[in-house]
């Protein structure tokens, strides 16, 4: 029997009324498996109190982050920090991709209050317009190689635990091919846009773009990606 690979979990439907403020004790390998590193444990440990945790955003849909984290799959709506971020530069608005700090409030809401510092970024122009963050690998999809078996092999040897792989190019129906064929499973829920967290380790962002950035505040130094491959510098 073919597993099925969830990417849009609301564990509010799955366990209405029982949010906990944050996990009792973050599951620090669960972290690490999506790419948490000390990078980003030293730009978290000013916002680290009792009501806050972090996570990492695998969808966006109208201002509601799909998050997945020590404390499992949830989602939380744009809190006033984050909002005001934004208002200010829709850059700094949470993105596929993006580590933040989610608030948990007495009423059992739970609100992004920011995005944590970001490297690998992915973008679209004219504009340019971020479409996925914290990307370590960005692969143009070719339609005639979305299931060859050494494509899928070569990539799942890059992809260890805490690295993503950026998907774009081709077509939409290409792109989703090739993460079931990454994932060894049909997908649940809506590819384009999301992360999947791979089975072995790793994870993927289906994202339409055509520039590729280490650094979120040089958007001069994006550069095209001509090439099939384009990874970010250690």
């Amino acid at each position: 029997m073919n597993r099925l690979i969830a990417t849009d979990l609301d564990c509010s439907r799955r366990n209405p009324g029982a949010r906990s403020p944050r996990p009792r004790r973050l599951d620090l390998t669960m972290l690490r498996r999506l790419g948490w590193d000390g990078r980003l444990s030293i730009a978290y440990r000013r916002y680290d109190r009792p009501d806050q945790w972090p996570a990492r955003v695998s969808r966006v849909e109208r201002g509601v982050c799909t998050l997945l984290g020590g404390g499992g799959v949830c989602r939380a709506s744009l809190g006033g920090s984050a909002l005001v971020a934004g208002a200010r530069d829709p850059a700094r608005l949470p993105c596929v991709g993006d580590w933040v700090v989610v608030r948990t409030w007495p009423d059992a809401r739970w609100t992004v209050e920011l995005v944590l510092p970001r490297r690998g970024t992915m973008w679209r122009t004219p504009g340019p317009a971020l479409s996925a963050s914290n990307v370590d690998i960005v692969m143009r999809v070719d339609r005639d190689r979305r299931s060859d078996a050494d494509l899928i092999g070569a990539l799942r040897a890059l992809l260890a635990p805490g690295h993503t792989l950026g998907l774009t190019g081709g077509e939409m129906g290409s792109r989703a091919a090739l993460v079931a064929a990454l994932a060894g499973a049909p997908v649940l829920a809506p590819v384009a846009g999301s992360l999947v967290l791979l089975p072995g380790g790793g994870a993927v962002i289906d994202a339409e773009s055509d520039c590729f950035s280490t650094d979120i505040d040089e958007i001069d130094s994006s550069m095209p990606m001509p090439l099939s491959l384009a990874r970010r510098p250690a």
